[in-house]
């Protein structure tokens, strides 16, 4: 009877072992998240930052690059691009309901919507409003189809507005971490970034 009893407190044991050791995958997802929202608490607020790097577009069959220099200040943006990308080099300034597109020959082209005002020009969907979540390691307001964290809660690959998007080359930039490459990809269209030279707030400053 003794023997029987030990026989089965060994087995339960081994058996209460095996269950404890299976990972436990919700948390781990939970942990990554957590990890992801502190890294927005850090960026998204940013009132004033911006990078100089490279921007290329390909669409199978037209296509370029350049050199991009972004600034960001509160809602309004200017992006100067200079290099061979359809147009060549070029000046885009977003407000809040308004674009405007300054061409080298100093024409220029107005419109409420950067979507809209880039597709008469070059013919092309380019989500500068979401890229300007995107280049900063985070995904856009509003439904997301897809994600990827790698160990640090970073985003490695996003599904978003009909894009799928590479994250890749992290480094640190002034206490935070922010892609060095970002790869977005919708049908035909391929955009790369290549943010080089960030100016960005110092940790805990510069925030709305």
């Amino acid at each position: 009877m003794r023997q029987s009893l030990l026989r089965w407190l060994a087995c339960f044991s081994v058996t209460l072992s095996a269950c404890t050791s299976v990972p436990r995958a919700p948390d781990s997802a939970f942990e990554l998240q957590a990890a992801y929202d502190e890294r927005v608490r850090g960026i998204a607020t940013w009132v004033q930052w911006g990078f100089r790097g490279r921007l290329s577009m390909d669409d199978g069959e037209d296509g370029g690059s350049g050199r991009l220099h972004w600034q960001t200040e509160g809602e309004s943006s200017q992006l100067d691009f200079r290099g061979t990308l359809g147009k060549g080099a070029w000046r885009l300034s977003l407000a809040p309901g308004s674009a405007e597109l300054t061409r080298s020959d100093g024409s220029q082209l107005t419109g409420a919507s950067v979507q809209a005002l880039l597709r008469s020009e070059w013919g092309w969907e380019v989500p500068v409003e979401d890229l300007v979540y995107w280049v900063r390691g985070l995904r856009a307001p509003g439904p997301v189809e897809g994600i990827d964290f790698d160990d640090a809660g970073r985003i490695t690959r996003l599904s978003q507005s009909g894009w799928n998007i590479e994250f890749e080359r992290y480094r640190d930039v002034s206490g935070r971490q922010l892609p060095g490459k970002i790869k977005a990809v919708s049908g035909q269209l391929t955009i790369k970034l290549v943010p080089a030279r960030w100016t960005v707030p110092l940790t805990g400053e510069g925030h709305a």
